[in-house]
């Protein structure tokens, strides 16, 4: 779990690097065939929110109209609260 943690921090840096503020897309990363040491079962919630919290973390600004996209396939959707998100 402290290795992905830190990929993400790491990732956000990157793609601040890369990006400078425009608009990015990504997966949510680690739904698929990721193993977590220590950890059985991570759900795709809890990822989404580790996600949201690395980017918090990380104090990248996009300016507007730039954003930042989470793309969550469909099959894995009914396995997230989406209004939850609202109060992270």
């Amino acid at each position: 779990m402290n290795d992905y943690i830190n990929f993400l921090i790491n990732l956000w840096n990157e793609i601040d690097i890369i990006y400078a503020g425009r608009s990015v897309t990504i997966p949510l990363l680690g739904s698929g065939i990721t193993r977590f040491k220590e950890y059985n079962e991570i759900t795709e919630q809890e990822l989404l929110e580790l996600l949201i919290w690395s980017f918090k973390l990380s104090r990248i600004k996009f300016t507007y109209p730039s954003k930042v996209s989470i793309v969550i396939h469909e099959s894995k959707s009914d396995k997230i609260n989406f209004y939850k998100l609202k109060e992270f």
